[in-house]
């Protein structure tokens, strides 16, 4: 087109998303109408998150969640088994954060019957398997010498 620049028409300059003034009207006639509360939470700064669980045993059990904050703080927040009613595989939760978050951990202190602790962190990280704990620790294990080697 920078050679040829007759080949220009309407749809070189035309942005279909672009607003127009229809739009811009009824956007101030959405803000004109919120409530004050409404418009309270439009203004608030701060991070919105949506968490995605996945029931992959099929037992209902309550979330509970470590959230891990980009300033080294932590926090824990319990979500009860009645999350899972709408739909039993699958469910998100949507928080409202004043920091950011470095990482997710789900079931923090192993208090539910979760048996696959592998899919548990966002970002996803590798957990040591009970096999390789096993192998390296206790009497046979591996994990170091014992008084009558040392001597």
């Amino acid at each position: 087109m920078e050679r040829v620049p007759e080949m220009k028409d309407f749809y070189n300059e035309y942005d279909p998303n672009a607003p127009d003034e229809s739009d811009v009207e009824a956007y101030s006639r959405y803000k004109r109408s919120m409530s004050e509360s409404e418009k309270k939470w439009r203004n608030k700064k701060g991070f919105v998150y949506q968490l995605d669980f996945s029931n992959v045993g099929g037992m209902i059990m309550p979330l509970v969640i470590q959230l891990e904050y980009a300033d080294g703080t932590s926090e824990i927040k319990r979500i009860p088994a009645e999350v899972w009613n709408q739909d039993n595989l699958k469910t998100s939760k949507v928080f409202f954060l004043d920091k950011k978050l470095n990482g997710v951990t789900l079931d923090p202190n192993l208090e539910t019957a979760d048996c696959d602790l592998n899919n548990n962190h966002w970002p996803p990280r590798i957990e040591e398997n009970r096999f390789e704990l096993y192998r390296g620790s206790g009497r046979r294990g591996g994990g170091g010498s014992n008084p009558m080697q040392e001597q």
